[in-house]
This record gives C-alpha cells, sequence and structure tokens, in this order.
C-alpha cells in the first residue's frame, strides 16, 4: 500500500483539530497551535492508492473547519511580557484597566492628535474603543508595556486566545489517571444527573429565569429554539442564533434543555429557564479578553429587558490574580447587579492550585468542579473526576465552591459544528474493524498527536492505543453527543441556580452561593478537590424558599412578568436596557 505524502487542506484542519483535543500528547496547552509539521503542508492533491482511498460515507472526517494558526503573541501572557505580533512595527493589542478614572481619562487625552498632556503619562497608542467598564482597548508597542504598569495601569493581553477548558485527560495529570478517565456507555446521562442529584424530586424548573450563555454561541436545536429569548454576536455580529463550534449549545442543553428530540431523556437542569446567547468565542475556542468583557457588560445593562439572572462562564482565561483582572472586575460588576456568575473549574487536575484562570478563580463567582458518579444514581461512589481542576488560587482562595456531575454528559449536538465533525470522526476510528487499523497511514497518527510508530504493532496494540488517546467524545446521533468536563458541571449548576431564584427570586448572588455550599453533600475530602461538598438541589430549594430574599421587589415582579409571557416571547433582537446597581 502506498502511503500519504501530502496531505489537502482539510485533511490538515481535521487533524489540527482532532489533535488538539488530545491533550494527553500536548502537555496543559489548552492552545490551538498546530506543529511544525503541519506548517509546511501543501494544497498539493492526497496521493492514495485504491486501498485506502476514502469512500464517499466516510469521508466526512475530512470536513474539519478551518483552525486557527497563532502567533507566540497570543499564547495567554499575563505578566505584561507580551510579545510583538508585527516583529516591524512590535504592536501588540491589549486591554489598559485603571480603578482611577482620571488616570484613564488623562490616558486617552494624551493619546489625542496634538495633545500636550503631562510629562509621564505613555504616549503613541493606537486607542480601538474605550469599553462601557472604563478599560481601553489599543494597540500598543510592546517597548510601551512597562511604562504603562509603570505608571500604575494593569495590562491584559487582548490577542487571540484559547479560553475553553482543555479536553479532560491532559498529560499533566499523568498516565495513571488517564486510564481512570471514565469511558461512556449507553446510560440516559442527563436522566441519571436528574436522579442521582434528585432533581426529579423538585417541582421547579426554572420558570421565569433567564441564562446567559458566554460561550461560542447558542443554535436553534430543538431542544432550545423556542428558549432563545434573545442573542448578541460580539464576534461576527450576527442577528440570529448561531453556534460555529458546538459547545455553547451543548452547555445550553445542560442547563436549560428540554429533551424534546429524546422524549423528555435528555433534559436539563431547568427545563423551562430561558437562554440568552451571547457569542464571545469563536469556532475555534478562541476569545479577546475584550469581548469578553464586553459580553458581561451586555449581559449586566440588559439584565432587566430578559431578567437575566444567571451567567454562565465554562471558560478560563489566565490571570495573574483577580484583584486587578479585568474579566474578573466585569464578574464583580455582573455581580453587583444580582446576577449569579457560574464558572467552570477548569480540567487540568488532580493537581492542587490549578484552579488559575478567570472566572473560576474570583471570590465572587460561583466556581464548579466536576465529579464522576459512575453512572449511578447512588451517591455513594461518586469521586471527584481525576481532571477537575483543584485550587487554591493563586490569591490563596479556597476553590471550587462546589462540584456537580460532570463526566459523560449527553447534551444538544449541533450538525457540521467542530464538535459535532470530531465526535463523528473519533466513532469514525473506534467503528474501524481491528484489521482496517494497520491500513490507517501514519502520517494521520502523527496529525492526531499519536505516536506513528504505533501502526507497526498489532491491530489488537493499536486498538488499545486509540481507545486510550482519542478524544473522549460520543457521538450519540445527530441531535445529542456526549463530552466530559467542567463545562457541564457548571450550566448543570447554572440550571439549578435557576431553580432557587425560581422559587425566591429575591435571593442575592451572596445568597445563592451561600445556599448551595452549605446544603451540599460533604464527599469527606479535602476542599480545594470538592468545595462544600457535591450540590444537593432539593435541600437547596427548600432553603432558598424559606430564606428572606435581600433584592428589591423588582426582581420577584420581574420573574413573574417573564414566566407569564414566556410562551409569547419569541426570540428578540440584542439591545440595551439598563437598571440600578443592586449591592449584593
Amino acid at each position: 500500500m502506498k502511503s500519504i505524502q501530502k496531505f489537502t487542506p482539510k485533511t490538515n484542519e481535521f487533524l489540527t483539530a482532532l489533535r488538539n483535543l488530545n491533550q494527553d500528547n500536548y502537555k496543559a496547552s489548552p492552545k490551538l497551535e498546530r506543529s511544525p509539521s503541519d506548517r509546511g503542508l501543501t494544497q498539493d492533491k492526497v496521493d492514495l492508492s485504491s486501498s485506502t482511498k476514502l469512500s464517499e460515507s466516510e469521508s466526512f472526517i475530512y470536513k474539519a473547519t478551518p483552525q486557527m494558526e497563532r502567533s507566540p503573541s497570543d499564547r495567554g501572557i499575563v505578566k505584561g511580557e507580551l510579545s510583538s505580533q508585527n516583529s516591524e512595527k512590535e504592536y501588540v493589542s491589549v486591554v489598559i484597566s485603571s480603578g482611577d478614572p482620571k488616570k484613564r481619562s488623562a490616558l486617552l487625552s494624551a493619546n489625542t492628535a496634538g495633545s500636550q498632556e503631562d510629562k509621564g503619562i505613555p504616549k503613541n497608542l493606537k486607542i480601538d474603543r474605550t469599553l462601557s467598564s472604563g478599560d481601553i482597548v489599543a494597540r500598543v508597542d510592546k517597548k510601551l508595556i512597562g511604562h504603562l504598569e509603570g505608571a500604575g495601569f494593569k495590562v491584559t493581553n487582548d490577542e487571540q486566545q484559547f479560553v475553553l477548558p482543555i479536553m479532560p485527560g491532559d498529560s499533566s495529570t499523568k498516565s495513571r489517571v488517564r486510564k481512570e478517565q471514565p469511558a461512556f456507555t449507553s446510560v440516559m446521562k442527563l436522566d441519571v444527573v436528574n436522579a442521582s442529584t434528585r432533581l426529579d424530586e423538585l417541582k421547579t424548573t426554572g420558570k421565569g429565569i433567564s441564562i446567559a450563555i458566554l460561550d461560542t454561541g447558542v443554535a436553534p436545536h430543538p431542544d432550545i429554539e423556542n428558549k432563545i429569548v434573545a442573542f448578541k454576536d460580539f464576534v461576527n455580529d450576527k442577528e440570529a442564533p448561531y453556534d460555529d463550534n458546538g459547545h455553547g449549545t451543548h452547555v445550553a442543553g445542560d442547563a436549560a434543555g428540554t429533551g424534546v428530540s429524546s422524549g423528555g431523556k435528555y433534559k436539563g437542569t431547568a427545563p423551562d429557564a430561558s437562554i440568552v446567547g451571547v457569542k464571545v468565542l469563536n469556532n475555534d475556542g478562541g476569545a479577546k479578553v475584550s469581548d469578553i468583557i464586553e459580553g458581561i457588560d451586555w449581559v449586566i445593562q440588559n439584565r432587566d429587558k430578559y431578567n437575566i439572572r444567571i451567567i454562565n462562564m465554562s471558560i478560563g482565561v489566565p490571570s495573574a490574580g483577580f484583584q486587578f483582572d479585568p474579566i474578573d472586575k466585569a464578574v464583580e460588576r455582573a455581580v453587583n447587579a444580582g446576577i449569579v456568575v457560574v464558572a467552570a473549574a477548569g480540567n487540568e487536575g488532580p493537581k492542587m492550585g490549578t484552579i488559575g484562570g478567570a472566572p473560576g478563580n474570583s471570590p465572587l463567582a460561583l466556581t464548579v468542579g466536576a465529579i464522576d458518579d459512575k453512572n449511578t444514581i447512588d451517591k455513594s461512589d461518586d469521586e471527584i473526576a481525576p481532571f477537575s481542576s483543584r485550587g487554591p488560587t493563586m490569591d490563596g482562595i479556597t476553590k471550587p465552591d462546589l462540584v456537580a456531575p460532570g463526566t459523560n454528559i449527553i447534551s444538544l449536538n449541533i450538525k457540521d459544528s467542530q464538535i459535532d465533525k470530531i465526535a463523528k470522526a473519533v466513532k469514525y476510528l473506534k467503528d474501524l474493524p481491528d484489521e482496517k487499523l494497520k491500513e490507517l497511514p501514519k502520517e494521520l497518527f502523527e496529525g492526531l498527536g499519536l505516536n506513528p510508530s504505533i501502526v507497526n504493532k498489532s491491530p489488537r496494540e493499536i486498538r488499545k492505543y486509540i481507545e486510550k488517546n482519542l478524544p473522549n467524545i460520543n457521538y450519540v446521533n445527530e441531535y445529542y453527543v456526549g463530552m466530559p468536563g467542567t463545562s457541564m458541571a457548571a450550566p448543570i449548576t447554572a440550571g439549578i441556580v435557576a431553580n432557587l431564584l425560581e422559587v425566591n427570586p429575591q435571593l442575592s448572588p451572596g445568597q445563592v452561593k451561600d445556599i448551595l455550599t452549605k446544603t451540599a453533600d460533604d464527599m469527606g475530602l479535602k476542599k480545594h478537590a470538592q468545595g462544600a461538598g457535591s450540590i444537593d438541589p432539593p435541600e437547596a430549594v427548600q432553603l432558598a424558599s424559606d430564606t428572606q430574599g435581600e433584592l428589591p421587589e423588582i426582581f420577584a415582579r420581574a420573574q413573574s412578568l417573564m414566566a407569564t409571557t414566556k410562551g409569547d416571547i419569541g426570540f428578540l433582537m440584542s439591545g440595551s436596557a439598563g437598571g440600578a446597581s443592586v449591592k449584593a
């Protein structure tokens, strides 16, 4: 058999996408970066012999969407050591922050044409825009970074960077942990979640509460299409809801899916809650800090219009500490406006101190780790998922706040999204007969980030290697896909928060966190692994109903109005509606 000497661009894209999800060989690097061997690939045609040419039905694995090529300046720099994206001009995109409005004003004034501003204020910045938070987005010569920081400004990288939690199974968890990763089963997972968390005992469904999903977008999947009350796109400025990655829609289903496409089997934890999609991540899972900040502030501005009481953020952005991080500052503004911010802890466990990104490091966010419930209703066999990130944060804060189911979670799938294509590719390789495995070209394994010499082994050994190292994604059908991660545990918790706010809409974010942590089931583990313990929805809802809420009555009226008009709302275009700041 002739080997494949060259790959088409689409093949390259598929291999890049799949390899980027195979963290076992890419060293805790949550970045969409091609290996050196990928960068020289040309558009030459594939040289296939008849024995290796794919059939039309198999060719879907080569139809991945383009991946993001990233320069060294894109790689999550957090301490001012910003590299140059343009070696000639040496300019980088940054967010410049200061708690002093006068300093921000002076900086803007100094960088206007003909300015005679006082000496000592950094000049020659290319100002892009000023965010509603007062943060300044600009292009800055990297030589000025130190000058800005010396003048008392906080400078944060605003280049595109990968912000989705890395796929469970990263090599930082060591090979012994990889073997412990739970396998997908035929169990109807969200049924198990609902039963093991005793959600089935509740009469609440999140009715009248809107959950904002800050993610890759939300698509009008049958399980949520009538629940999307608003959509805002900070990436491509599109108006109609969409999701070109699939992560955000999966997250939305975890929180508020109705399960209509599965006869109610795969429904979320708040099936009557409404969804507000806020796209701040591109199709690769990359984002700019400025877009995330604007997304949070947009939710705050539109809180009253859509009764947004919860923001789910299944993302993690490198942070040098919550005190000066602009995303954590935006989280603080949201919490002060009466909005609960639920954040994923991350998938870089089991080492301690691996919760380091914003917003999971914020003391005001409700940070959620993942448990492996063994696909059983009995909670006595629950364990902290090996991949779930542990605290403390770099600021010494105990995190996560609690843990929730986060393994083998089956939720919404969007046809032709990144996740859909990768899930189909994984299924194809897993379903391939053993005798066909040795016919796969070495270049295919190399492109997946796997050891190409494995093709010299027996089919049985190849099969064992593939099963161990392929991404832990399970293609169920065109409507559903299964994935593990704290990205799933967070929205499952966000849906439960909606249940609490349904019975008591005047609860403040601080009260919500206090109720959930007080009623959580202690697993007898370290606080930096389990937080307060495993979430207990019935106990939490009961305590919520018995608690005097701290927020004004207007929150109760907004919930009542949303609950009574929800069926007639339909899709609303993104707009702007303010509201007085509410201290939690």
